[in-house]
């Protein structure tokens, strides 16, 4: 599914583009006097637009590969400033390609995706209301949360203009940048005691066993166990196709392993019931006896790496 405006016009751009500059140039020349910190704000982030548009498929790459690693500064508030930069330069991409009457693609699942989204800001405009039975003091992180949302449309939707671009195989490739970081936070989490770790990295998750033990969950650079579960359990999906796909499959088995080992560090138990419906999937359309026999051992190997520890064998 396309969007495709048709006034192809270089004029009316040109245009649209005299009649912004003339509030931008005013803007400017107020900042300068006034506030320099925030002229110089707003040449960065000009320069960021530029850069997105000159080098829009490493641009769109390299978030993707950076937001793995944000969840660290969410004190900060980095995470949302990231989904409020991200929905912002997607809009004003597909603004430019539909005022330069370019193609914006796009298909059902998006559709689906951004109505669902804008069926959630409902609940952002009923909260002040009071219509949730809730006081105005929750507005502000509904509406956190409302933008964080948003942000999942708008960068499926850069991605989806990736396509006719490069290939879904380099992409894919790519990606595994991404878990450079988070894999070696989770290291750094394994092996240090919480008392020698950076308040930055400390483990964000905890359980309490049996016996009343507070056992600390890693959760590497993602701001919960439970969400470096998922992240784990994505990758150990498209390393298995990699896996398939590569002449050489050697380093994809090792590098398989070694998202297993973090998988069952997490100490999720939702984990192995997501790992055993996925193993399922995999042999159901060839199921034969080998095959079965395979999914069974290697659901067996995760089990006993999960009950090797006492906190393990509690949690089954």
């Amino acid at each position: 599914m396309q969007i495709h405006n048709p006034w192809n016009s270089s004029s009316r751009l040109t245009f649209w583009l005299a009649l912004a500059g003339v509030p931008i140039g005013l803007a400017v020349g107020f900042l300068a006097g006034t506030q320099p910190s925030l002229l110089g704000l707003g040449l960065f982030a000009v320069a960021v637009v530029v850069y997105f548009f000159a080098r829009f498929e490493q641009a769109v790459l390299g978030l993707l590969i950076l937001r793995s690693s944000l969840d660290t500064f969410s004190d900060q508030g980095v995470p949302a400033a990231f989904a409020v930069g991200v929905i912002g330069l997607t809009l004003v991409y597909v603004t430019v390609r539909l005022l330069t009457g370019q193609i914006v693609q796009t298909d059902r699942f998006w559709w689906f995706l951004a109505s669902w989204v804008v069926l959630q800001g409902l609940w952002v405009i009923l909260l002040p209301l009071g219509g949730l039975g809730l006081d105005g003091s929750y507005f502000s992180t509904a509406i956190r949360e409302w933008v964080r949302l948003l942000s999942w449309p708008m960068v499926y939707l850069l991605v989806m203009q990736l396509k006719d671009r490069l290939a879904p195989q380099t992409v894919i490739n790519l990606l595994f940048l991404g878990l450079v970081m988070p894999l070696t936070v989770a290291s750094i989490q394994i092996l240090l005691p919480d008392s020698l770790l950076p308040e930055l990295i400390k483990p964000s998750g905890y359980s309490l066993s049996a016996s009343l033990e507070v056992t600390a969950r890693i959760n590497g650079t993602l701001g919960h166990s439970n969400t470096f579960t998922t992240f784990l359990f994505l990758f150990l999906g498209l390393t298995y196709w990699k896996q398939n796909q590569a002449k050489e499959s050697k380093p994809w088995l090792l590098l398989l392993g070694v998202l297993a080992f973090f998988f069952v560090s997490t100490k999720a138990l939702f984990g192995l019931m997501m790992l055993a419906a996925f193993i399922v999937f995999l042999i159901a359309p060839r199921l034969s006896l080998l095959n079965l026999i395979a999914g069974i051992v290697l659901f067996a190997l995760i089990i006993g790496l999960f009950g090797s520890t006492e906190f393990g064998q509690e949690r089954l």
